[in-house]
């Protein structure tokens, strides 16, 4: 996508978005496409050249928050959101708290997080340490504390080289591990970038974060270490928890910190709808590294429901 074609919003909360927006044609529905961290709105450039050709709507922001004041932006009455890692979260509160304007919703990379008011990033590690074997969530104390912006913006490379991640184990031994971010950051260890992760994408992520500097982005994680999601999560009730919409999972088999068997879990629980499942031989960029076998899988999905 070319950056210069993006739309602009101030919100009612004084923050001003850039995003890509594309009008459906006359019976296609509308995809609302919510990256993650470390990311921008070109997570999706695969999905987005894909989509338009076959005239679905489009609507892609570099995320702040405030999804519905987009949509009403654009006259957007419903759509099926798409979520990749925190844009997960995203689009799970988005079910929850405004499901008439979701059609369907799709899970990329992580998977449907439920309102949790008393979540602790440190138990839930430990949890999952007692539940998996090893830890997962390590890796949200070093992005929490004090000063990890500056340090990544001082090692930008080597921060970049461990978020995409060649071979895929790396996280395994280098990011889920309590202190081991930190220490591959801290000092400066390389890894040689995996395919997608060409030098042309590498510099637009170096650019876009440095640029605007790692400390908002890095909220994600300092927002949940210090529960300040709590008072949200405690608005919305717990009748809301549930879905009841057409929930896409894909399942990314070599992501060692999202595991698969963990948004099986949750979606057994959670998922009161149909579930279209399927397992791509992928790490965690599953949009980027295997765009061709998850866009015909969505392709499917999309025909299947019949959204429109």
């Amino acid at each position: 996508m070319d950056p210069s074609s993006y739309k602009s919003h101030t919100t009612s909360r004084g923050l001003t978005y850039k995003y890509h927006y594309s009008a459906p044609a006359a019976g296609k529905p509308t995809l609302v496409l919510l990256h993650g961290f470390p990311s921008s709105a070109q997570d999706w450039t695969h999905q987005v050249s894909h989509f338009a050709g076959q005239g679905v709507g489009l609507l892609v922001p570099d995320m702040l928050g405030d999804i519905v004041e987009l949509m009403d932006k654009e006259g957007v009455a419903k759509a099926v959101v798409v979520g990749h890692d925190w844009g997960c979260r995203a689009a799970s509160r988005l079910v929850n708290l405004h499901p008439d304007r979701v059609a369907g919703i799709a899970f990329l990379g992580a998977s449907y997080v439920p309102p949790d008011p008393n979540f602790d990033h440190k138990a839930a590690n430990e949890f999952i340490k007692s539940a998996f074997g090893r830890e997962l969530l390590g890796y949200f104390e070093f992005l929490s504390e004090p000063g990890a912006d500056k340090l990544i913006e001082k090692n930008i490379d080597s921060f970049l080289g461990l978020f995409f991640p060649n071979p895929p184990e790396l996280w395994i031994e280098h990011l889920g591990p309590s202190g081991a971010a930190k220490a591959w950051v801290e000092s400066n260890k390389q890894s040689p970038a995996p395919a997608y992760f060409c030098d042309q994408v590498k510099e637009h992520y170096k650019k876009v974060l440095l640029a605007g500097g790692l400390a908002a982005p890095l909220c994600y994680y300092t927002v949940n270490a210090q529960g300040l999601n709590a008072k949200d999560d405690a608005s919305v009730p717990e009748s809301a928890y549930e879905i009841t919409k057409p929930i896409f999972f894909a399942a990314a088999n070599k992501d060692f910190v999202a595991l698969p068997q963990i948004g099986d879990f949750v979606l057994q629980k959670y998922a009161k709808g149909s579930v279209t499942r399927r397992e791509f031989d992928s790490d965690h960029w599953i949009m980027m590294s295997h765009s061709p076998e998850l866009n015909k899988a969505f392709d499917e999905w999309l025909a299947e429901q019949k959204f429109a």
